[in-house]
């Protein structure tokens, strides 16, 4: 779910439902559970009500959906479970929350396309950066697949001017999701 400050003229609400997919691969160094990766993604949006941008184009255009890719660079930190340690004298059970804490800031680039209602011609596509932070949670499932809740907030910052919307916006999104991976850091 994501939270859009667009600027409705109807004064609807400015709350989105999104779904989101995405791939992505880190490298984790050899003597600190930190990990660099990159997550290209595919997002496809679409507004809660009747949603009425602040146009020039027409004053009965509304907008029915969204549909954007992106890709987002991410570190993800184990700040209670830093440096790795192969301790055999140490009983490993009962950390598992210590060792499974994670921390992921990230920056990225989105390209969106909005569709109206009725169908109008737009020459320009959005083009967002972002930057958010997640928190997270690694749950072995069966070594290696690990599952990974997470929940973050993301800012977004217009770099081009959108006919749809007469004015850069910067929407905020609250973000929810899985991780399937493979291994530990």
């Amino acid at each position: 779910m994501s939270f859009n400050d667009y600027p409705d003229v109807q004064h609807q609400s400015s709350r989105s439902h999104a779904g989101m997919i995405s791939a992505d691969y880190r490298y984790g160094l050899k003597e600190y559970r930190l990990g660099i990766g990159i997550a290209p993604y595919a997002k496809f949006q679409k507004p809660v009500g009747s949603f009425t941008p602040a146009s020039q184009i027409t004053e009965d255009l509304t907008i029915k959906d969204a549909k954007s890719i992106g890709a987002s660079l991410y570190v993800s930190y184990y700040p209670l479970d830093f440096i790795k340690c192969d301790c055999p004298t140490i009983d490993k059970r009962g950390l598992w929350f210590k060792q499974s804490l994670f921390i992921q800031p990230e920056i990225g680039f989105e390209v969106k396309k909005y569709y109206t209602t009725p169908s109008a011609e737009l020459s320009d596509l959005d083009k967002l950066i972002s930057a958010g932070l997640f928190v997270g949670v690694d749950i072995p499932y069966f070594y290696p697949l690990m599952i990974s809740p997470m929940l973050g907030l993301k800012k977004y910052f217009q770099l081009n001017d959108n006919p749809l919307f007469g004015a850069k916006r910067n929407p905020l999104a609250v973000e929810a999701g899985i991780r399937f991976g493979f291994g530990r850091l």
